[in-house]
């Protein structure tokens, strides 16, 4: 069912009436009763203008448009497409046109369009020709627009005003009261600065009625910058997921760390902007910068620091300056690092296990590592690592870490592995199943590539004696042992690899 007002507004009844025309009558509806389609065009009533009237450079016109149904939109357009002026109007939030008419038409007569367009695409069009005067007014503004001032009395001069100018008035703002006017060069002005007040603006007006307003945009202040916060930050690298690894710590409240090398960053804010920000430390000018948020290089490895007296001092474009002092903590040593076993030593065996150890008075930033859901861990730290030994020869291990304020610190120890065990064999020593008797004297022979560290006399199974010297020497009491003695050599070579020889057997006579 259609809306009643859609009807009402076709055929020009009351809605009431339009209601009662959809509900009258008991038979079905047609299938050709339908509301037929707009072609009716909007109605320029007025363009706004008269025939001959004088516009200006700058213009509002206030064209009256209406259509039986919607307006879609309205343009308004003074001279040709090439070098006129134009403004489309979206007719729903009203009908006003505001023109900056080119000043090649000044003196002209040219003509105004104006089309309509309803929400159906019927168009209208109505044409008025006007009398152009178009005078563009210019001067330039000393102290230039946006510059910043403390308050008080203060001069401001327009200089290389057009010619066309015969008067300029200094207002209290945008739209604003007039505050003095001038009509005569020079055209200077004097304001009363102030913190509470807009700044002014400067309107130039010419015999034709062309006006055109500069505003000053002054901003006036006479307040220090404020220093918002003071941070110390150092970046690492990444995680394995991306993540970037990085610290800060707030330094102005005088409970902040830095390490040997970092970055200090101020952040601070004023009204009229900031023109410059020191950094000095123990009375030393550290750096200068000119941005708002200024960023500072540290570096001081001075063994045995601890702390550092810094001061920030921020100074606006009006030369007020605002300092802030405190103390900087200072941590320039690395961690304390530990891997056991220790370098040059001789292991053994299928599997290694490596014991890793990292002291720090903060926490510690591990090297990406799979077995540490998270890179960064508290001080003291230890843990172990488990290698798998593969063939003889040396293994590198090493450590590197950075403590929390990326003191880095790193360690390493070159360990022998070695399972080939040594080769030992009797030397001058009565041989298997000889007859023995009285006190016995022997020598043995051993060798291993990383050296023998002892070589044992068994007896029937019992270590009776032993020996770290070359030439291995032993001397047995035959009367001690029996009929039947069973005599076999075991070496242990440093790593702890052990070999035992076969077995003689002698026999005492």
């Amino acid at each position: 069912m259609h809306a009643p007002s859609r009807i009402a507004r076709r055929l020009s009844v009351s809605a009431t009436a339009a209601l009662s025309l959809v509900l009258a009558g008991a038979t079905p509806a047609l299938a050709d009763d339908t509301i037929p389609p707009d072609t009716t065009a909007p109605v320029i009533s007025s363009t706004g203008l008269t025939e001959g009237q004088t516009v200006l450079r700058q213009s509002v016109l206030h064209p009256v448009v209406t259509d039986d149904v919607a307006l879609r939109s309205v343009i308004v357009r003074i001279g040709t497409t090439s070098t006129g002026a134009r403004c489309t109007i979206d007719a729903t939030q009203g009908i006003d046109c505001p023109l900056t008419i080119p000043v090649v038409f000044n003196g002209t007569d040219v003509d105004v369009v104006v089309r309509a367009l309803d929400t159906a695409g019927n168009p209208a069009q109505q044409t008025t020709r006007v009398h152009v005067v178009s005078v563009a007014l210019s001067g330039t503004l000393t102290p230039k627009a946006g510059t910043a001032m403390r308050s008080g009395p203060m001069t401001a001069t327009l200089s290389d005003v057009s010619p066309e100018a015969t008067e300029i008035e200094m207002l209290d703002g945008p739209g604003g009261t007039v505050l003095t006017t001038l009509t005569a060069a020079p055209w200077t002005f004097t304001w009363d600065a102030s913190t509470a007040g807009g700044p002014p603006c400067f309107r130039l007006s010419e015999p034709g009625g062309n006006t055109t307003t500069y505003c000053s945009n002054y901003v006036v202040s006479d307040e220090a910058p404020v220093i918002s916060s003071v941070y110390a930050f150092h970046e690492y690298d990444f995680d394995q997921f991306g993540n970037r690894l990085a610290w800060s710590s707030q330094l102005d409240q005088g409970k902040g760390w830095i390490g040997t090398d970092g970055t200090i960053s101020v952040t601070s804010t004023d009204k009229v902007g900031i023109d410059h920000t020191e950094l000095w430390a123990d009375g030393v000018l550290q750096g200068s910068a000119t941005t708002q948020y200024a960023r500072f290089d540290w570096h001081d490895a001075t063994p045995g620091k601890t702390f550092a007296n810094l001061e920030v001092r921020v100074t606006n474009r009006l030369g007020l300056t605002t300092t802030k002092a405190f103390r900087l903590n200072i941590d320039n040593a690395g961690p304390v690092l530990k891997i056991s076993p220790r370098s040059g030593t001789l292991v053994r065996g299928k599997q290694l296990v490596v014991t890793k150890t990292a002291i720090d008075q903060h926490d510690i930033v591990l090297p990406e590592s799979a077995d540490f859901s998270s890179r960064w861990q508290s001080s003291p730290l230890s843990y172990s690592e488990y290698l798998t030994l593969h063939r003889d020869g040396p293994i590198l291990l090493s450590l590197a870490v950075y403590d929390k304020l990326g003191n880095p610190a790193s360690v390493s120890s070159r360990v022998i592995v070695d399972n080939t065990k040594a080769k030992a064999t009797f030397g001058n020593a009565p041989k298997n199943k000889a007859k023995v008797k009285g006190t016995v004297k022997m020598t043995a022979t051993a060798s291993d590539k990383n050296g023998v560290a002892r070589v044992q006399l068994l007896v029937n199974g019992k270590v009776v004696a032993t020996d770290t010297t070359a030439a291995y020497k032993f001397s047995i009491n035959t009367k001690k042992y029996g009929k039947t003695i069973k005599v076999q050599l075991r070496v242990y070579d440093r790593a702890g690899n052990v070999t035992t020889t076969s077995v003689r057997t002698w026999h005492r006579s």
